[in-house]
Formats: structure tokens, sequence, C-alpha cells
């Protein structure tokens, strides 16, 4: 059955996911709810209950949440008119700060995650796709390019157990084969492996959705 209903409000037409926290509760970002009808970051605890961590007030909230071992909260926004990208952070005081802009030709992704040395990191294919490394004093730097066949529309980045990234893209060839999106590694100095390809026998590309159980196996979700 249904844990909550999103009215009023709350309400959005596009819900991202979902991050479970240690209590039992989850939090989440959408886009339309609030006074305005921008987005807002809420808590959504286990018996149904419904909190607003942070209402957008000319930002477009962006992917879905990321958190470190502190408990402190990150994601993305583009902002206004001019379609200013930025990375925000909520402490775990509630207080909402901006970790960098796009500002000044920075190149941002479109989402982050915390990595194991609590440095974000986010896909991005800006002509050339890359995995970026942003400190949380807000710099930027490139860790990885992603060169064919995982040159196309980088997803699904996580945090391995192992304490390398992991990430989804989709397209690609090798030697004049298509390949319909591939599971790739990096390690938190810049080395790029292919963990699997998928094949047209068993997708058709974009994968989505990577997670990691606690055997190291991975799981996701393909189109067929």
């Amino acid at each position: 059955g249904n844990i909550a209903n999103f009215y009023g409000y709350s309400r959005s037409q596009s819900l991202q996911d979902l991050m479970a926290m240690d209590d039992g509760s989850f939090l989440g970002v959408n886009r339309g709810g609030g006074d305005e009808l921008i987005g807002v970051v809420y808590k959504l605890g286990a018996a149904g209950s419904f909190t607003i961590l942070h209402e957008f007030d000319n930002d477009v909230a962006g992917e879905a949440l990321s958190r470190d071992q502190a408990g402190n909260i990150y994601g993305t926004i583009t902002g206004g008119t001019n379609g200013t990208k930025a990375i925000f952070k909520i402490d775990t005081a509630g207080v909402y700060s901006t970790v960098v802009t796009d500002a000044g030709n920075v190149v941002l992704p479109d989402q982050v995650i915390v990595g194991p040395d609590n440095n974000l990191y986010g896909p991005k294919a800006n002509g050339k796709t890359s995995i970026l490394k942003i400190t949380q004093a807000g710099a930027v730097s490139t860790l990885a390019r992603l060169v064919n066949p995982l040159r196309a529309d980088p997803t699904s980045l996580i945090a391995g157990i192992d304490g390398k990234l992991y990430g989804t893209t989709s397209g690609g060839t090798i030697s004049g084969t298509n390949i319909y999106g591939s599971v790739f590694s990096v390690t938190l100095d810049g080395q790029v492996s292919i963990v699997a390809q998928l094949k047209s026998t068993v997708s058709t590309g974009f994968p989505r959705g990577l997670v990691q159980t606690a055997d190291g196996k991975f799981y996701g979700v393909i189109s067929t």
C-alpha cells in the first residue's frame, strides 16, 4: 500500500528517486511542489509523515539526492531564466548552502554522489564525456574521460563497496559492432575499466538504476 500521497503543496509531476535513511525514513526531491511550484527537498517518515527540508524559490531541482557519512545532503539545481547550474548542500541542522555554481564557464554534472573520500562526483556529457570531481570547497576537476564505447549518456553513478565509482553508459561500438550499454568502474585516481557490456541479444540500450548489494553484485534495469 501507499506510505504517503502527494497533494497540493507537495505535489509534483516529476518525483525523483528516494534515498533511504538509517532511521527508516526517506529523502527525496521533486519538481513542481512548494508555494512557487518549483520544487522541494522533503523527508518521508516510515509511518507516512511528510516534512519539507527546503523549498526552491527560483531554481529547478535536478536528479536524486546523495548523503555523506555525517548526514549532509547534496543535490543539483538549475536556476532562473539564465539556466545557471549549482550544487547545493543541506547540513544536519537544515541549513541550505551552495557548494559551487557553473558561473565562469565551470562545467557541472547533472547529478552528484558522495565518494568514499567525501568529495562529490558526477557524470557529464559536455562534448567530451567525463566524470567530474568536486571538492567540499567547490573546486571542480576532471577525474576521468570516457571514450568509446563508454562515451554516450553516462548515468547511474554510484560509490561501490570496494572504494571505486561505478556507472552505466548507453551506446558505443567495438570493432564495428554496436554496444547497447556498458557498466564501468573508475578508481579515485581516474583509472577507467569496463565491467560489463550489453549486447543486442539482451538490451536495446539505456541501462539505468545501477545498485550494488553487500555481496558485491550489481543490478539495474534495461530496455528490451
